[in-house]
């Protein structure tokens, strides 16, 4: 019995233009999709008011207020760091209740009160903050602050 030659399908042609024109339209979605990007990150960090303070709430609870700048890909930086801490009013005795009437909240300047003595500047990476606001200048807290 003769062997039959066996004729497979010739590989599709495709043309030049029609490759040249796939390249064109995925370097064009990569120039969007990165300018999108980039004009995203750049309307969130002007709503920063470089002439006053933030305040920074984080998701652990602490809340630090200081002057907030945008580094990029979720990277905050505040300098001028300055949180609040609780100091007892008077010396309680054992009998005594603790109670926040014996407290008062005082603002302390990072650094102040620390014994390691961290330089006044803190990295914040973007998905730790729950949010951030900027302060008025008359705010209680800018006033002792400016003192």
């Amino acid at each position: 019995m003769p062997i039959k030659k066996v004729n497979f399908p010739k590989k599709p042609q495709y043309s030049k233009t029609l490759l040249i024109i796939t390249y064109i339209v995925l370097v064009l979605i990569i120039i969007v999709a990165g300018a999108k990007l980039y004009l995203l990150n750049w309307k969130f960090s002007n709503l920063i008011d470089n002439q006053t303070y933030q305040v920074v709430f984080l998701d652990n609870g602490e809340s630090y207020f200081g002057k907030l700048e945008y580094l990029g890909y979720k990277t905050y930086r505040l300098t001028d760091v300055y949180y609040l801490k609780y100091f007892p009013k008077t010396q309680q005795t054992e009998t005594e209740e603790a109670s926040q009437d014996n407290y008062e909240l005082k603002l302390i300047r990072l650094g102040e009160q620390e014994f390691y003595k961290p330089v006044n500047t803190i990295i914040i990476n973007k998905d730790n903050i729950i949010y951030w606001e900027n302060l008025q200048t008359d705010s209680e807290v800018m006033n002792i602050i400016k003192q």
